[in-house]
Parts: structure tokens; C-alpha cells; sequence
């Protein structure tokens, strides 16, 4: 599982300076999908440097032009509300006994919130790619017609 996410994680990477948003986003829901397996290896406190040098990274990055990566006002309740339900599941992991009949409860939620995270990245990729490929087929209508 820790190489199947690194995949498609690098070709994302490649859009950092463009998509930074995309790509702190993925970024750190490819980092919260490996908890579960990071805490089973005692790998907690490597976890929490690099999530911890994550965060400082991509965000003092934004600071430095006044303003952060700007965000649609109809993603940011969404991005929000999955973000707290990502910590609260990384409190919970660490906290919270899971009931002896789901025990890998923690784990399949936090795959879950994962999962619908890939799914939504994708799409908007997606999205973007169709709509950078209509601008550019009608910039290139426009040159045959100069």
C-alpha cells in the first residue's frame, strides 16, 4: 500500500507550483491513508515530524506572497468539514478503544474519507483537463482564422 500511493503521488507533484491546493490536498490524504499502517509499524512520531514539516513547507511557501492558493467558496466547506473529520479520526485512532466486534473500524473509516478524497481529486482533474483542453482547441480556432 505505501507504494501504491507513492504512484500516482508523483506525477501530482509535478503540478505543485501550479495546483498547489491539488497537491497539498492529495498530499495529505496520501499521508493520512498510510496512518493505519505506519501505527501498527511504531512509526508514529516519523508520521507526525513529516506531516508536521508538510504543513510548515507548503503553507510558510504561501505566505510568502501574501495570500494562500485561492479556493473556490463552494470547496471550502467540504475541504473543511473532511479535514476535521481527518483529525478527529487521527485523535480517535490513537484514543479510542474501537468495539471489540468492528476492530479495524478506524482503519476502514479513515480509507473511507480517503477514498472519497482520491475520488473527488480525480474528478477535479479531470475537470481541469477538459476545460484546459476547450481553451486551447479554441485558441487554436482562432489562430487558423488570423
Amino acid at each position: 500500500h505505501e507504494k501504491s500511493i507513492l504512484l500516482p503521488l508523483l506525477p501530482a507533484s509535478l503540478l505543485a507550483l501550479e495546483e498547489t491546493t491539488f497537491f497539498n490536498w492529495f498530499s495529505y490524504y496520501a499521508l493520512l491513508s498510510m496512518y493505519p499502517l505506519l501505527c501498527r509499524d511504531g512509526l508514529i512520531v516519523p508520521h507526525v515530524a513529516l506531516l508536521s514539516l508538510f504543513f510548515l513547507v507548503s503553507y510558510a511557501r504561501c505566505g510568502q506572497h501574501g495570500k494562500g492558493p485561492m479556493i473556490s467558496s463552494r470547496l471550502k466547506a467540504p475541504m473543511a468539514i473532511s479535514f476535521l473529520f481527518s483529525v478527529i479520526l487521527y485523535g480517535a485512532y490513537l484514543s479510542v478503544r474501537p468495539p471489540q466486534k468492528y476492530p479495524f473500524l478506524f482503519d476502514a473509516l479513515i480509507m473511507i474519507l480517503c477514498f472519497s478524497q482520491y475520488l473527488a481529486l480525480a474528478a477535479y482533474s479531470n475537470v481541469k483537463q477538459w476545460m484546459l483542453s476547450d481553451v486551447l482547441m479554441y485558441e487554436s480556432k482562432e489562430k487558423k482564422r488570423l
